[in-house]
C-alpha cells in the first residue's frame, strides 16, 4: 500500500505544473468570455485584443527576465557590501528598465484604446476601478486581521 501512496504522491507532483497551467487557460479563457459579455466587444474585436495581448507579453518577458535578474544583482551587492557607486548603477539599470515597460504599456494601451469604443473603455475603467478598490478593502481587513493577531 505505501508503493501505491508514494506511486500516486509522485504521479501527482509530476502532473501538478501541467494541472496549474491547464488551470491558467480555462481561467483565461473565462476572463475573455466575461469581459466580451461586459463590454459587449465583437468577435473581431476580441481577436485583436488577444493579439495585442499576446504581443505586449512577448514585449514584455525580455524586460520582466531582466528586472528580475537586477533585483538579484541587487541582492548580491547588498549582501557583499557592494560600492554605493555600483548600487546606484544597478538603481539606474532597473529604473531604464522599468521605464521601458512603461512605454510598452502606454502604447498597449493606446492600442487598446483604438480597439474599443468609448463606452468599452468607460466599462473597463469602471470594472478595472472597482476591482482595486475591492483588492484594496481586502488587503486593509488583512491588515486588520493581522494587527488584532498582534494585539492578542
Amino acid at each position: 500500500m505505501n508503493r501505491r501512496v508514494i506511486a500516486v504522491a509522485i504521479l501527482a507532483l509530476a502532473l501538478a505544473p501541467a494541472m496549474q497551467t491547464l488551470r491558467a487557460e480555462e481561467h483565461e479563457q473565462g476572463k475573455k468570455h466575461e469581459w466580451k459579455e461586459k463590454l459587449g466587444l465583437s468577435d473581431d474585436q476580441v481577436k485583436k485584443l488577444e493579439d495585442l495581448r499576446a504581443s505586449e507579453k512577448a514585449e514584455m518577458k525580455p524586460l520582466r527576465d531582466k528586472g528580475h535578474a537586477l533585483v538579484e544583482k541587487l541582492e548580491g551587492q547588498i549582501k557583499s557590501k557592494a560600492s554605493d557607486a555600483d548600487i546606484k548603477a544597478t538603481l539606474d539599470e532597473l529604473a531604464a528598465n522599468h521605464n521601458s515597460m512603461e512605454q510598452i504599456e502606454d502604447k498597449s494601451k493606446e492600442s487598446r484604446s483604438s480597439i474599443l469604443t468609448p463606452t468599452q473603455q468607460a466599462k473597463m475603467l469602471v470594472s478595472r476601478m472597482k476591482h482595486h478598490k475591492k483588492m484594496e478593502e481586502a488587503e486593509k481587513g488583512k491588515e486588520k486581521g493581522e494587527k488584532e493577531d498582534e494585539d492578542e
